[in-house]
């Protein structure tokens, strides 16, 4: 599976959590802390792809590699060679 089907298929597992996080209602409070312990992992290791991604691109020669503000940046494609 490449990187961005894996992002794709990330999203949906957080709306997923998010949605089940929603559901579990103030009356589970054991059972909503264990969904938002995952959403956090998930979400940290959702970070960790993307900011590969972005790392491959960049050393690729990609000129927008780095998010400011929900906009690409242009960013120098040296890589540091």
């Amino acid at each position: 599976m490449d990187a961005i089907s894996l992002l794709k298929q990330d999203h949906q597992k957080a709306r997923d959590l998010f949605q089940a996080f929603a559901m579990a209602g103030v009356a589970a409070p054991e059972q909503k802390l264990k969904i938002a312990e995952k959403i956090f992992d998930e979400l940290e290791l959702h970070t960790k792809l993307e900011e590969e991604i972005e790392g491959r691109s960049h050393c690729a020669g990609s000129e927008y590699t780095a998010r400011e503000g929900g906009h690409w940046r242009e960013s120098p494609a040296d890589c540091g060679r």
